[in-house]
């Protein structure tokens, strides 16, 4: 589970949800390795049929994006009882996720350079099977539990640390162990990331990125370490949470509703979309030196749970998913990023979700189906009321992405 619910949740409220994810566990009967099927089954969904940029960030393209898509990938199911040994050993929550994004993006990391090493020695593979060739590993469990294990143990050293450093937050065996077994916050998937999926970006390595929700407006709903990494890091990326309207944030015109963190070798830097965008554009990206299929890693904060996977020209995102439980492909923060990593061409396609006009009139919270539960779910999990979250999605015909662009866009909801 990413970030804030995760870390600054009541402890005993958290201890529930592990014992309830260690009877699922115990009670799996499925292999732990994810069948291709269902939202896992690499169907490609276009690019096109998810909504407008968001307008935020991407309001000078029209509403166009470039054509493409993106495909669910299975890896391993993060439930299993495979894993409960290494929970075990190292204290960790039972919810796996951010390890779990570690491992498959260093399994990707590393699958990049054999797949570059091999184009340099004249093999050149079709989108296609290059798709293949780097999902081939993320199935391999001994590989997988050895990434695991050096992501738990990274997470766990750095904890350690922050608790011999800060002895009058720790008065207690039970207040120790639940920080230790506190889900995976941001700042500490992204120092994983450095210490183990960094290294790689060297020679034939491909760059990293970890695009991820701007936390600032959320600082006071932080726990102390988390309150000083997001001071420290996130600050300047600005937004404003209304204190009297629940749900109620405002990102000014030089404000980032994400952000995504670069690596790439000898280097680490937090950057807000155009940063990002201004840096790609500034170095002609046709001729980066990440190889002719232009591939970054990525891992992502999904709000609530992290993934991992990659991108590559032309215009393809892959995730790899490690639950069945939902399709975590059809995430808005995935769009931001792959609008962020593809830009328009001439000939790319208007996104097929009207834009936004202000509505002339209430839905009600009881209005049509378009609101359904898991999208008002994952736009009240981010933040906003339930009211909001039920007139947006009306309005967006029950689409997710495009009610989020409306709640950041109106000046009445965001």
């Amino acid at each position: 589970m990413a970030s804030f619910g995760a870390a600054a949740g009541d402890a005993d409220l958290q201890l529930a949800l592990e014992i309830s994810a260690r009877e699922a566990r115990s009670k799996e009967t499925r292999s732990i390795v994810m069948k291709k099927e269902g939202a896992n089954s690499q169907v490609p969904l276009p690019r096109r049929d998810r909504g407008v940029p968001l307008r935020h960030h991407f309001s000078g393209r029209n509403n166009v994006v470039r054509d493409g898509f993106f495909l669910s990938a299975p890896g391993l199911l993060q439930f299993h009882s495979d894993f409960q040994p290494l929970i075990d050993k190292y204290g960790t929550a039972g919810s796996i996720c951010g390890y779990l994004t570690c491992a498959v993006a260093q399994i990707l990391a590393e699958r990049a350079r054999d797949l570059k090493r091999s184009e340099r020695e004249g093999v050149r593979l079709n989108s296609s099977d290059v798709v293949e060739f780097m999902l081939q590993p993320v199935k391999n469990v001994d590989l997988t539990m050895k990434r695991v294990e050096e992501a738990m143990k990274s997470v766990r050293a750095s904890r350690l640390e922050w608790i011999d450093k800060h002895p009058n937050l720790f008065k207690t065996v039970r207040s120790r162990r639940n920080h230790l077994r506190n889900w995976v916050a941001n700042y500490e998937l992204s120092d994983a990331l450095a210490a183990n999926v960094a290294p790689l970006i060297t020679g034939d390595g491909v760059p990293v990125d970890f695009v991820r929700y701007n936390q600032y407006h959320e600082i006071s709903k932080a726990t102390p370490d988390e309150y000083v990494r997001i001071m420290e890091e996130e600050k300047r990326f600005g937004g404003k949470a209304d204190a009297e309207k629940p749900g109620k944030v405002t990102f000014g015109e030089h404000d980032s509703v994400f952000i995504v963190e670069r690596f790439e070798e000898g280097r680490r830097v937090l950057q807000s979309p155009d940063e990002w965008k201004a840096e790609e554009t500034s170095r002609n990206i046709a001729n980066r030196p990440s190889g002719n299929y232009d591939m970054r890693i990525f891992a992502a904060d999904l709000n609530g749970h992290f993934s991992a996977g990659f991108s590559l020209e032309p215009g393809i995102c892959v995730m790899v998913n490690t639950t069945t439980s939902r399709s975590y492909v059809e995430s808005p923060i995935l769009n931001w990023y792959y609008d962020l990593r593809f830009a328009p061409t001439p000939s790319s396609s208007a996104g097929t979700k009207p834009a936004y006009a202000a509505p002339t009139s209430h839905g009600g919270k009881n209005g049509s189906s378009a609101a359904s539960a898991s999208g008002v779910s994952s736009l009240v999990d981010m933040g906003f009321s339930l009211e909001v979250a039920h007139e947006a999605l009306q309005h967006s015909e029950g689409d997710v992405a495009t009610a989020l662009n409306i709640l950041l866009q109106a000046g009445d909801l965001n």
